[in-house]
C-alpha cells in the first residue's frame, strides 16, 4: 500500500493563477495572461482545490464560473495579493534611490511653514525626481488622492481617510486674525466667543477649518454668519487690512504676515487643527512617495523643534 502524500500547501502563485482564471471565466485565456500552459494551470487550480477540499469553479462547455467557495476565495485572495504587492513595492522602495515622477498635495495654509521647506530639500536630496506641487483645501486635496492625481497629501485629519494610509504630522493652535491696528497678542488666547463679536470671513463650507469653527461654536451654542466666505488665504488677508472683516486660520499660515506686522493674531483657545500625510492604499508606494513621507516627517520634527512653528506639537 503506497504512501499517502498531501498535496502541497497553497502560495501566493497558485492564488495569482485562481485569480486570472477568476477573472477571465475561461483556462484558455487565464492560462495566456498568465504565461503558463493550460494544463499546466489547470493542474495549479486542482491542487488548490484539493488544498482547500472544495470546488472553486463549475467547469462548462464554454468556460467556467465561480462557486460560492470560488467567490468567497476571491475577495481574500485579492486582498491577500494586494498586500503581498504592497509589502514586495515598500521593501524595494527603501533601498531604491528615488526617481520618476511624483505630486505632492497640500492646502496653501502649510505653504511657507512646511510645504516649500519640504519641497526644497527634496529636490536637493532626490534631483532626479521631477516634482510637481499641487495646492488646494483639504477636501480637494483628498479627491485628488483618491483620483490617482496627486500621490501623497497633507490634509487635515477630518476629512474621510478611510481609504487610505495616514500619518500623522502634528496638530496647531487655530489664530484669531485681525488686521494691525486690532492689536491682537499671539501670547494671549481667547475665548472662541469673541469669535461673535466682530465680522468674520471664513472658508467656504465644508472645508476643514469652517466645520472646526462651526462645531466649536455649536458647542457653546453660538452661531455666526460671516460677512463673506473666501478659501484663497491672501485674499483673506488683504481684506482683513481693508477692514472687512477677521478670520481664522492655522498660526503655520498666519506666522510670516505676523513677522511682517501685515496682521494681528491670538490663539484661540482649545481650537486646533490636526495634519497628516496621506497615500493610496490601492497603489504600490514607490521610493519618491515613501521618500516624501520622511521628508515631511523629519522637516516637521525640525521647525518644531526649532521654535519656529509657534503652538503646534508633533503626532507619533
Amino acid at each position: 500500500m503506497g504512501r499517502y502524500c498531501p498535496p502541497p500547501p497553497m502560495d501566493l502563485r497558485q492564488l495569482r493563477y485562481f485569480v486570472h482564471v477568476a477573472h477571465t471565466r475561461s483556462l484558455t485565456a487565464a492560462s495566456a495572461k498568465a504565461w503558463i500552459t493550460q494544463s499546466a494551470l489547470s493542474r495549479q487550480i486542482k491542487l488548490l482545490e484539493e488544498e482547500l477540499g472544495v470546488d472553486l469553479f463549475e467547469r462548462q462547455a464554454r468556460g467556467v464560473n465561480l462557486t460560492e467557495a470560488g467567490e468567497v476565495l476571491l475577495t481574500r485572495a485579492s486582498m491577500l495579493l494586494h498586500l503581498a504587492d504592497e509589502i514586495k513595492g515598500a521593501v524595494t522602495a527603501v533601498g531604491e534611490q528615488p526617481t520618476g515622477p511624483l505630486h505632492i498635495g497640500a492646502p496653501p495654509s502649510l505653504r511657507q511653514m512646511l510645504v516649500a521647506p519640504v519641497i526644497a530639500q527634496y529636490h536637493a536630496l532626490y534631483p532626479n525626481v521631477r516634482l510637481s506641487v499641487h495646492e488646494g483645501t483639504s477636501r480637494s486635496m483628498r479627491d485628488a488622492l483618491a483620483a490617482g492625481d496627486i500621490d501623497i497629501a497633507v490634509v487635515s485629519s477630518l476629512e474621510a481617510l478611510d481609504p487610505f494610509e495616514v500619518h500623522p504630522l502634528a496638530n496647531e493652535c487655530l489664530c484669531w486674525v485681525g488686521p494691525p491696528e486690532a492689536r491682537l497678542d499671539p501670547r494671549r488666547a481667547v475665548d472662541i466667543a469673541r469669535l461673535a463679536d466682530r465680522p468674520l470671513i471664513l472658508t467656504a463650507y465644508p472645508n476643514s477649518l469652517r466645520l472646526i469653527v462651526d462645531r466649536a461654536m455649536a458647542k457653546r451654542n453660538l452661531s455666526v454668519e460671516p460677512v463673506l466666505e473666501a478659501d484663497m488665504i491672501a485674499m483673506m488677508f488683504d481684506l482683513i487690512r481693508r477692514g472687512v472683516g477677521y478670520t481664522v486660520l492655522p498660526y503655520s499660515a498666519v506666522h510670516e504676515p505676523l513677522m511682517q506686522r501685515y496682521v494681528s493674531a491670538c490663539p484661540i483657545r482649545d481650537l486646533r487643527i490636526e495634519w497628516v500625510t496621506a497615500r493610496s492604499r490601492e497603489r504600490s508606494s514607490t521610493a519618491a512617495v515613501l521618500h516624501a513621507k520622511e521628508t515631511f516627517a523629519a522637516i516637521t520634527d525640525r521647525i518644531i523643534a526649532a521654535g519656529d512653528w509657534k503652538t503646534a506639537r508633533r503626532k507619533n
